[in-house]
C-alpha cells in the first residue's frame, strides 16, 4: 500500500502533491476550529485558571506525532532525519530566542500563527493582518535585512553534533524504541487530567491533529524524490514561512505554477476551519477594538515572524511537527516558547 502511494504521489507531480496539502490543511483547520485547539489558550488556561485540559490537548497532539513517526519510520515509509528539524547542527540560540520571541508575540497577537489563520477563515480581519505582518517580518529575517543578523547568530552559536541527527533517538541510539516509550509517557500524563478524560471532543481533537501531522510526514516523504524540478524535502505542518509563501504564491501565480505543499497547506486550513465555522453559526467580520489593540496585534505579528524563522517554527511547527522528529532543537524552542508566555501582560484566548 506504501509503495503505491508513493508512486502515485511521485507520478502526480506538483499537482498531486498540493492536492494532497490541501486536503490534510482542510482536516487541520476542521480540527481546530471545531475543538477550540490554541496553543496560547491552553498555556493561558493553565497559568490564570489552574486548568491544564486545553494544554494537555496540545501535549496529547504531540504524543499522538511523536507515536505515529516513530512507527512509520519502524515500517521504513519515513525518515525525519533529513527534514530540517533534525539536522546534525544544533543551533540552540536560534531555538532559544526565537522560541522566546515567538511566545511573546503570540500573546500580543492573540494567538499563534496557525490559530491566525483559522480565524482568518472564519472572517476575522485583524488576523489577516497579523499574518501579513508576520510573513513580511518572516520573509525580513529569511533573506532581507534581518536575514543578516539570524546568518551571524547561526554561524557563531551553532554546535555540530556528532550522531547522526539531532534527534533524541539518534543522540542515544535508541531509535524508535524512545519514541514509543516517551510517546506513551506523553500519552499517560494527558490523560492523567481526570477533566481532559471526560472531554471527548479535546481527545478526538488532539488525536485527530496529531494523526494529520504524521500523515503529512508520511505523504511528503513519499512523495520526495531527488530527481524532481521541485525537490520538496520531508516536512509537515507548519505556519510562518508557509504563510508568508502563500501571500508571495498569491502575488506570482503565474510565475510559480501549482502551489507547494506546505503553501497547500495554509489555504487548506483556513478553508476547513471556513467550512466548520459557516456551519457552527460563527462567521463573523471582525476588526481592531481601537488602536492599543492594533498596536499590540501588529507588535506581536512582528516578533512572531522574526522568532519563527528563529527557531525554525511554530507552536504547530515546532511544538507538534518538530517535536514529533523528538529534536533537540524542537524541544528547546517549545521550553522558550512556554517560558515566554508572562514576559508580556496576560491576554485570553477567545
Amino acid at each position: 500500500m506504501i509503495s503505491t502511494l508513493r508512486e502515485l504521489l511521485q507520478s502526480s507531480g506538483p499537482a498531486g502533491l498540493a492536492l494532497a496539502g490541501g486536503l490534510l490543511g482542510i482536516a487541520f483547520g476542521a480540527l481546530t476550529q471545531w475543538g477550540n485547539f490554541c496553543t496560547m489558550g491552553g498555556i493561558s488556561d493553565a497559568v490564570t485558571m489552574g486548568d491544564s485540559r486545553r494544554l494537555r490537548t496540545w501535549a496529547l497532539a504531540a504524543a499522538t506525532a511523536i507515536i505515529g513517526v516513530a512507527v512509520l519510520g519502524a515500517l521504513g515509509a519515513i525518515d525525519v532525519t533529513t527534514s530540517m528539524y533534525a539536522t546534525p547542527r544544533l543551533n540552540w540560540a536560534g531555538s532559544c530566542l526565537g522560541g522566546a520571541l515567538f511566545g511573546i508575540g503570540m500573546v500580543l497577537a492573540g494567538g499563534c500563527a496557525s490559530r491566525n489563520v483559522v480565524r482568518a477563515g472564519t472572517g476575522d480581519a485583524r488576523a489577516l493582518m497579523v499574518l501579513l505582518v508576520t510573513s513580511l517580518f518572516a520573509a525580513m529575517t529569511l533573506g532581507g535585512v534581518l536575514g543578516y543578523g539570524r546568518a551571524a547568530l547561526d554561524r557563531t552559536t551553532h554546535i555540530a553534533m556528532t550522531a547522526k541527527s539531532s534527534t533524541l533517538p539518534d543522540m542515544v541510539g535508541a531509535s524508535p524504541t524512545l519514541a514509543l516509550i516517551l510517546g506513551a509517557a506523553l500519552v499517560l500524563y494527558c490523560l492523567s487530567n481526570p477533566r481532559l478524560r471526560q472531554d471527548q471532543r479535546a481527545i478526538l481533537t488532539a488525536v485527530g491533529i496529531g494523526s494529520v501531522v504524521t500523515l503529512t510526514w508520511l505523504v511528503s516523504s513519499l512523495a520526495f524524490d531527488e530527481m524532481a524540478d521541485r525537490i520538496q524535502a520531508p516536512t509537515a505542518l507548519s505556519f510562518v514561512k508557509p504563510t508568508a509563501d502563500a501571500f508571495d504564491w498569491l502575488g506570482r501565480a503565474t510565475a510559480i505554477g501549482v502551489p507547494s505543499f506546505t503553501v497547500a497547506t495554509v489555504f487548506g486550513t483556513a478553508l476547513g476551519a471556513a467550512l466548520v465555522a459557516y456551519f457552527q453559526g460563527r462567521m463573523r467580520f471582525v476588526t481592531f477594538a481601537d488602536t492599543g489593540d492594533t498596536a499590540r496585534h501588529l507588535m506581536g505579528a512582528a516578533l512572531m515572524g522574526i522568532g519563527g524563522v528563529l527557531a525554525l517554527g511554530c507552536s504547530v511547527g515546532q511544538g507538534i511537527s518538530g517535536v514529533s522528529t523528538l529534536s533537540l532543537g524542537s524541544l528547546i524552542a517549545v521550553a522558550a516558547m512556554i517560558a515566554a508566555y508572562d514576559f508580556p501582560s496576560r491576554r485570553s484566548c477567545t
